[in-house]
């Protein structure tokens, strides 16, 4: 096998890069409820209320929802996953040509006139796998002109849904929930007291048992979200497929969330490898969780980096007791809201203003399904505290019963509805779709708003430039140190977009001095005594923006990492600082992982370049291999964009020599890619003795369309390969090109025929045409 660059590796080096370079955040959706009530069950005014119908807090629904494909799938349009319609595919009725015997597949041999398709968590794990299999066929109902549903898809990489997936299906505001799925175009959900759905997610806590989902309508169950032993067989099995899997899609608002599991369980409760299970250990499908996913502000507050949503850090904080009522639990956020101090909130010094009682879907994003952690339902290491393993008020009303509301057990994660004149716990939340109420702290122009004004004025005053107004000192210490610096100034801006959270398109058409106030920062940062701290907290303001980690010399791993050096530079070895120029000298320290060599950082700035950041690797080891060169990454941004542009010098990775520019622009109204450029980039090797050279003159990728073109050349040896790519778009659920074409040396392989289900590839070969497998056409490719 000479060409070592093959098909293979070109499509995963095509398919992994945006996922590794760009990340988006997870938008929770809407928990669809639009009415209020009081704890009797009446409806009253939603202005005011506190309520889940008050804020409607999450990302707004699509319209139309859900698209009916034709072919018996339909996709949910708000998270982008693809359904079964039939919602009972295992319900079958007795073949009138054989009678006795049910049409596709039964799990009642003791009665098998009519099957209902319940079954145990095993078999509903087998029966998803018949169907990528073929052993069920979905269609044959249909075809015997009885009662079912048509499906005339193809598709073989259903799975079984995790709990994640099966919840984001379920409409809070909707007073018969399976009705409402049945009118938005699905058929067979049951909406009778216990027809729950298997989910592939186990109870690793009682690993015996695994999570299921109900989607009762008539009010007398206590669970939407239960626990069943995994043999117990009367739940049902649904069909799912597709959606993001790590890095979220933006494409749709509300991406599903992994669960946290990563085990796997057979019905005894016992671990399994879990290749070929099907369950959610072996797929763990959604959107990654960030490391770590937790964030201490040190003002009493958290942030979940995974969803943007601020937490109270003290759980005890406003409903400590646990003797709230469902109505005092919305008086007490309210109370909080206006009068903190009469709470007893450890380590609480923020002094927000807009904290709401969390609704549904918000209180259960916090939830790890894989629960850990004995008596808590909450990801491990979690830096909450006085988490009760009870139940907590959501804000969301019960609506087929609406004198209950859902509460979540954050000691299970089940979440049943509860009578509003229980007592239970409380906790608060704010951000991600709500208008943040800023504090008055940080009005450093005294208009009794904070805004990117008062930041822009504040960093005037220390750059040396007239402000234009008269500064309040004490406000402007927006940190309350003590002392005015750039951290006061990135403190406010932090704040008015939500401390922690990307910019809304709103905020962002305000937003107009954006490129000012970052030309600003940086120059204060160069002229600062503080240096480091103060880059490190530029790189935060940095990613509330959008900018991302480009590569592994990008902006955020260099502070991050960095950061965590300066603070332990006494194990590490010697740190110096020469104007703006950051030397680090390590000395083996196994402390700090036996890294070796001197990395220099300087952070610079002029109204010519913008912000740059200039770093030299000499000789660093990483006790794997060495790095040496360097290269510098810009940042520019003005009102609609942020361009990242990392020019590469002579940079020797692990014995992998890079040179060349990677250009990245973002839209920071929607935080996507727009396109990522890579020229004049070259990278030599050596397999088994053998000198590689890649060239890569220009190619394009972009966001918008997920397209790549452009060329490359190859120098294996002695022998030479031209690879001229044009408007190649890679499916993402599947991994492989559906469009355009790859020439290799005159050879073209066509992929305009290929598909998910169909992967094959149109070429010519000595003048005669055919079609050839995809591994085929890697395989050929590899034995030029």
């Amino acid at each position: 096998m000479k060409a070592r660059l093959t098909l293979a590796l070109l499509f995963c080096l095509l398919t992994a890069f945006p996922a590794f370079c760009f990340a988006s955040a997870l938008g929770l959706p809407q928990t669809g409820q639009e009415n209020c009530y009081n704890e009797d069950g009446g409806l009253v005014n939603c202005n005011g209320s506190g309520q889940d119908g008050d804020f409607k807090a999450g990302v707004a629904w699509p319209n139309p929802r859900f698209t009916d494909n034709g072919d018996g799938t339909i996709t949910d349009n708000l998270t982008g996953l693809m359904w079964l319609k039939n919602a009972n595919p295992g319900q079958t009725v007795e073949d009138p040509n054989d009678p006795g015997n049910p049409v596709g597949s039964c799990f009642a041999p003791s009665s098998p006139t009519i099957c209902y398709g319940y079954m145990t968590w095993q078999e509903a794990l087998d029966f998803i796998a018949g169907i990528n299999a073929g052993t069920y066929d979905l269609n044959s109902c249909a075809n015997a002109e009885l009662n079912c549903i048509a499906y005339s898809a193809t598709y073989t990489d259903w799975r079984l849904p995790n709990i994640n997936e099966l919840n984001s299906l379920y409409n809070a505001g909707a007073a018969d929930p399976a009705a409402w799925l049945q009118g938005q175009g699905f058929e067979n959900i049951p909406n009778s007291l216990g027809s729950a759905y298997w989910s592939s997610t186990t109870d690793s806590q009682n690993a015996n048992d695994a999570w299921a989902f109900d989607f009762q309508a008539d009010g007398s169950g206590s669970n939407t979200i239960v626990i069943y032993q995994k043999t117990n067989g009367l739940s049902l099995a649904w069909a799912v497929r597709g959606g993001p899997n790590g890095v979220a899609d933006p494409a749709h608002p509300a991406n599903v969330a992994k669960t946290g599991q990563t085990l796997c369980y057979d019905e005894q409760g016992n671990v399994r490898n879990c290749s070929g299970t099907g369950e959610d250990g072996e797929y763990q499908h959604g959107v990654t969780w960030p490391s770590p996913r937790f964030t201490d502000n040190q003002d009493g507050t958290i942030t979940d980096e995974l969803t943007g949503l601020m937490w109270l850090k003290d759980f005890d904080c406003v409903g400590g007791s646990g003797n709230m009522e469902w109505q005092e639990g919305l008086d007490a956020v309210n109370t909080f809201n206006s009068s903190p101090g009469t709470y007893s909130c450890s380590g609480y010094t923020a002094n927000y203003n807009d904290w709401r009682l969390p609704n549904r879907t918000e209180l259960t994003s916090l939830l790890a399904w894989s629960r850990p952690v004995l008596n808590s339902a909450l990801p491990a290491g979690h830096p909450f505290l006085n988490v009760e393993p009870n139940w907590y008020w959501s804000s969301t009303t019960f609506e087929t019963s609406p004198s209950n509301t859902y509460s979540v057990n954050l000691r299970y994660g089940n979440i049943p509805r509860s009578g509003k004149a229980n007592d239970q716990w409380v906790t608060a939340v704010r951000g991600q779709s709500t208008t943040p109420v800023p504090p008055p702290v940080g009005d450093v122009d005294g208009d009794d708003l904070v805004t990117t004004e008062d930041a822009i004025a504040l960093l005037k005053l220390l750059n040396g430039i007239d402000p234009g107004v008269t500064i309040d000192m004490e406000l402007a210490d927006a940190n309350a140190d003590g002392v005015l610096s750039l951290e006061d100034a990135l403190y406010i801006l932090k704040d008015v977009g939500g401390h922690g959270h990307f910019f809304t398109k709103d905020e962002l058409e305000e937003l107009q001095t954006v490129e000012d106030l970052l030309n600003l920062a940086s120059s204060s940062l160069v002229n600062s005594q503080n240096g480091w701290e103060d880059l490190g907290s530029l790189n935060e303001i940095l990613v509330d923006l959008g900018v991302q980690d480009v590569s592994g010399d990008g902006i955020v791993a260099v502070a991050n990492s960095l950061r965590d050096v300066l603070a332990n530079a006494s194990e590490c070895g010697a740190y110096e600082r020469d104007g703006n120029t950051f030397t680090f000298t390590f000395s083996s320290a196994p402390a700090c992982g036996s890294i070796s060599g001197v990395l220099v950082i300087t952070p610079t700035y002029s109204a010519e370049t913008g912000i740059l950041f200039e770093v030299d690797c000499q000789n660093l080891n990483t006790g794997e291999c060495t790095i040496d060169g360097h290269s510098t990454t810009k940042v520019e941004a003005n009102a609609s964009q942020v361009v990242v542009t990392q020019d590469i010098e002579d940079l020797t990775v692990c014995g992998t020599a890079l040179n060349g520019t990677i250009t990245v622009t973002y839209n920071t109204a929607s935080m996507s890619v727009e396109s990522v450029v890579l020229e004049n980039v070259l990278y030599s090797y050596t397999v088994e003795g053998v000198p590689v050279t890649v060239a890569i003159d220009n190619m394009t990728y972009t966001g918008a369309t997920q397209t790549f073109t452009g060329t490359m050349q190859i120098q294996y040896g002695d022998d030479s390969y031209t690879l001229t790519i044009t408007n190649l778009v890679i499916d993402q659920t599947c991994g492989i090109p559906t469009s355009g074409t790859i020439t290799v040396n005159g050879l073209t392989f066509d992929f305009s025929q290929t598909t998910c289900e169909n992967p094959t590839v149109q070429t010519t070969v000595h003048g005669i045409p055919f079609t050839m497998d995809l591994d085929d056409a890697i395989a050929y490719f590899n034995s030029l």
